[in-house]
Order: structure tokens, then C-alpha cells, then sequence
């Protein structure tokens, strides 16, 4: 039995909401659907993000700049270009209309302006630097007067513009570091002439890396930088291997060992970074984040993707793992960052494919059919803490089992998450709750994200898993897996609350205690 105990006289400190600053999605066409729209709306309504981030605003298929070249191949062609923000606007016109705001990555390179043809994902999108950074730079400058022009430069001033996403791996960027650094330099530049409010910066890697260079050459070349941005999973602690030099191999096994089978078992079985998380100490993220907020020179820190796993086939994100996990970052990660966008909102996502099934590992806290996910309902439960949090330890004897506690008007809110790395030992822990002071309530309830409560997954797999949900299947799952609070027993003793309850494994449970 463990035992948490406090004092609801104890002094309280800030619960600042940093994690709704933005919440992560696909490539910027998806925000054309109707789908993702509805998504949107739904977790912003729910959970009160601010901002959406998502790849390839400036992408071709989002038609900013198109080349007769691109159509009809002939001498002169790539001289006739049609520039065109329209599909943009229809996507920022949605954003806010539903009291959200953009935070704008600005890549990736669109092929009219590109200086190579290499290209990822199955979008096609152009990852090279641009063949002329005047020409970029231009692009940047049409795109600022559109932007202020339609939403006024107060507003847009209200924006984040972050310059390319992780120019430190070659998935995303084949240019070196200078090269990305005078990316920088030209966009920056562009975006202040038009208007010295708008808000820009970078360097948007991964793992945390060029935060001391970026900060460098901006301040010896006097280039403005409003903010610093990078990304970070727990993966990150053991090295980047994205480009490791046996990954062609582990590729050509997969396809032997998946003939017949589809892209989703194709890349489940290749990356699996999942197995090698059992090496990663709990905490890795607040880590990096505690070296990363060391690095920054007074700039504000956001990091512009997190999760518990870099794959986007990985059926932890599908699982209460990820609930327990996201609910120990965010706890603790208080301070340390600015800014916190989870990766992503919702399944529907595209970059090695879309992933159709309805549970496949992907990033997202909803499912492709907007069902909730177990890290969903650990943000839901983020979000209805109070702004005051009580300044006590968080553990216990427990190596798994921690403990936040948090007052809003008439009641105090005791968050209980049990969480551990893949493949290392955990258990179900019973606890016993003490609030000293506490000698009359009027109810005592609790919330709960385990293998029982908020698992979608499981009730889908106990349907036999269907590849093709329908309407009342979606519905059905909705019911049966929404997170809903039950009454808790409770005495007192010597003028104290007692509270007992078991937190399973992975498990996260929200107790309120109404005066």
C-alpha cells in the first residue's frame, strides 16, 4: 500500500496551461477536409488548443506557386508561374473561425523554387534548399502582405512563423546546416520588412540539437529570432538513428517478411523503435527539456512536437501507455517550456500512407474516426485542473506511481498516474490518500484511463476489429469507451480524508473532492 498525504493549507504555486499553446497535424491539405475540420473543432472545443501546426503549407499540392513548366515541359515555361494563397486562406479562414490560430511552418520547398527534385513521403513533398534565396525571399514577402492584408497585422501578429521542420536530419532537409542557416537568414529578413511585429523563428530541429548554433549565428549576424523551437521523443536519449546506415537493410527484410501483407504490418515490423524504449529512463523528455531550457538566451522555448514514440506505426500510441505518459511529461515539464505541441490531434495523418484501419499505431489522440484515444482523455483531464497546484512532492516509495495535487474553487483534484517505460517492471498500486484539514465533503469522485477505462482499442478488438467501421460502430465504441466519473468511498478519520483506491498499470486516475 502507498501512501500520499498533504495538507490542503499548504501553499500552491501556478498551474500554467502551457501544453494547449498548440497541438500538431499532418500536412496542411488535410485541413481541407471535412473531417479533419470537424477533429479540429472537436479538440479544441474539449481541450482549449490555441494553435494547429502541420507540414507543407507552401507544398504544391497546396497550389502556392504553380509552373507551366510542372504541366507542359518547354523552353521558357518555368518563366510563366501562377502564385496563388487561396487554399491557404481557406484553411486559416477555418482555423479561426473556430477561435484557433495557425502556427505556421513555413516548408516545404515548392518545386518552382526548388534547387533539387528530391522529394519524401507519398505527397511528394520537396525537401531541397531553394535554387535562388532572392526568389524565396520574395515568396516570403508575398505571403506576409496576403496574410495582413486579409487578416490585418494585428492579428497576424498574434502568429508563430517557424522556418522549415528538423533541417537537421536528411528525411526532412538535403542542405547542410549553413544552408538552413541562410534559409533562415532570407526568411526572417523577408517576413520582418514586411512587418517588424510578425513573429518568427527556429531552428524546428529534432532532439533538441542546434540551439546554441542557431542562437549564434543569428546573434553575430543580427537576424531577429523571436522564439526557439525543436522537437523531442524519448527515443531521442539513445540517438538518432533515422539515417543509420543498416536502415536499408532493415528494410529489405521487412518487405521479405511482409510479401502479401499491407504497408501498416510493412512498417510495424521495421520500426521499431517501441523495443528499444525499455533502455530509456522515465522522465527522458524533462531531461532534454531541462538542457534545452539551459541553451535558450532568454528567448521563449516551445517545442513544436512531442510524443511517447517518433513512429507513426507504433501501438503505444493506441494504448493507456500513452496516457500515463503524457499526463508524467506535462506534470513535470512545468517551467521549462513556453509552448508544447503534441504530435498530432488525430489519425488522420499521411506520410508513409494513410493508415485506413481504425486503431494503427498512429500519432494521433483521436482515431481516423475521431474516437478518443486513452491520451486524449489525459489531456481532458489536464484540462479540467485548476490553475492552482499545490507545492508537494509528487512521489511516493513507489519507482512508478506519482502523485499531483491541485485546487479549483470548492474542489481539490488529486491526479494519480502509474507510469513506466515499455518492458520494464510495473505494477497495480493501491494507495491511500490523506488530506490533511479535509473533515466534511459532499461528494468524492474519480475519473480513470486504463485497460478497463478510455481503451477504445480494446473494444474494437473485442468486436472481432473491423477493418471498416461503421456509423453506429463509431458510435458504439464512442459510448462504451468514454471516460465518465464514478463515485469514490471515502471516511474520515481524526478530522482527515481518507481516500483508497488502486491505480493499475499505465493507469491514470482523476479524483475530485467537492467541499
Amino acid at each position: 500500500m502507498r501512501k500520499f498525504t498533504f495538507d490542503v493549507n499548504e501553499k500552491t504555486k501556478p498551474f500554467p496551461k502551457y501544453w494547449r499553446k498548440c497541438i500538431g497535424s499532418g500536412h496542411a491539405s488535410l485541413g481541407l477536409r471535412r473531417d479533419w475540420q470537424d477533429q479540429l473543432k472537436f479538440v479544441h472545443d474539449e481541450l482549449g488548443f490555441e494553435y494547429v501546426r502541420f507540414h507543407g503549407l507552401l507544398s504544391d499540392d497546396m497550389k502556392v506557386i504553380t509552373g507551366l513548366n510542372q504541366m507542359m515541359p518547354m523552353p521558357g515555361a518555368e518563366k510563366v508561374q501562377t502564385y496563388s494563397f487561396y487554399q491557404i486562406a481557406c484553411l486559416f479562414d477555418y482555423i479561426l473561425s473556430i477561435g484557433m490560430k495557425p502556427f505556421i511552418e513555413l516548408g516545404f520547398m515548392p518545386t518552382a523554387l526548388a534547387s533539387g527534385d528530391t522529394t519524401i513521403f507519398f505527397y511528394k513533398v520537396n525537401i531541397t534548399p531553394p535554387k535562388d534565396h532572392e526568389k524565396w525571399a520574395d515568396l516570403m514577402t508575398k505571403f506576409a502582405v496576403f496574410l495582413i492584408d486579409r487578416y490585418g497585422e494585428d492579428e497576424v501578429a498574434s502568429w508563430y512563423f517557424e522556418v522549415w521542420n528538423e533541417p537537421d536530419i536528411a528525411t526532412f532537409w538535403t542542405g547542410t546546416q549553413d544552408d538552413y542557416f541562410k534559409l533562415y537568414e532570407a526568411t526572417a529578413n523577408a517576413l520582418k520588412k514586411v512587418s517588424p511585429n510578425i513573429r518568427v523563428g527556429g531552428p524546428s530541429t529534432s532532439a533538441n540539437k542546434w540551439i546554441k548554433e542557431f542562437q549564434e549565428f543569428c546573434n553575430q549576424k543580427s537576424i531577429p529570432v523571436d522564439f526557439i523551437s525543436t522537437h523531442h521523443y524519448p527515443g531521442d536519449a539513445l540517438g538518432h538513428d533515422v539515417d543509420n546506415s543498416n536502415r536499408h537493410m532493415d528494410f529489405f527484410n521487412g518487405v521479405k517478411a511482409n510479401e502479401g501483407k499491407d504497408i501498416h504490418s510493412f512498417f510495424s515490423s521495421v520500426l521499431k523503435q517501441s523495443e528499444k524504449l525499455k533502455h530509456v529512463k522515465r522522465g527522458a523528455l524533462t531531461e532534454q527539456a531541462v538542457k534545452a531550457n539551459e541553451e535558450v538566451d532568454g528567448l521563449p522555448l516551445i517545442y513544436t512536437e512531442w510524443n511517447s514514440n517518433s513512429t507513426c506505426s507504433c501501438s503505444l500510441h493506441d494504448e493507456p501507455y500513452n496516457s500515463a505518459f503524457v499526463t508524467k511529461t506535462i506534470v513535470d515539464n512545468q517551467g521549462l517550456v513556453d509552448g508544447y505541441s503534441f504530435w498530432t490531434f488525430s489519425d488522420l495523418f499521411e506520410e508513409i500512407s494513410f493508415f485506413h484501419k481504425p486503431f494503427s499505431g498512429s500519432f494521433g489522440m483521436l482515431n481516423v474516426h475521431g474516437i478518443p484515444k486513452p491520451s486524449f482523455w489525459a489531456f481532458k483531464f489536464l484540462s479540467k485542473l485548476g490553475d492552482e497546484q499545490f507545492d508537494i512532492a509528487t512521489t511516493c516509495e513507489s519507482d512508478t506511481l506519482e502523485m499531483a495535487a491541485f485546487k479549483a474553487d470548492n474542489t481539490y483534484q488529486v491526479l494519480l498516474y502509474n507510469q513506466q517505460m515499455p518492458s520494464n517492471p510495473i505494477e497495480d498500486e493501491e494507495v491511500e490518500i490523506v488530506l490533511d484539514g479535509v473533515d466534511n465533503v459532499s461528494d468524492v469522485t474519480v475519473e480513470r484511463v486504463d485497460d478497463d477505462h478510455g481503451y477504445a482499442k480494446k473494444i474494437w478488438v473485442e468486436m472481432g476489429q473491423p477493418e471498416y467501421l461503421k456509423p453506429e460502430e463509431v458510435e458504439y465504441i464512442k459510448e462504451k469507451s468514454k471516460v465518465v466519473a464514478e463515485k469514490l468511498d471515502y471516511e474520515i478519520k481524526d478530522g482527515n480524508l481518507v481516500i483508497n483506491t488502486i491505480v493499475p498499470k499505465q493507469g491514470v486516475a482523476l479524483i475530485q473532492i467537492i467541499k
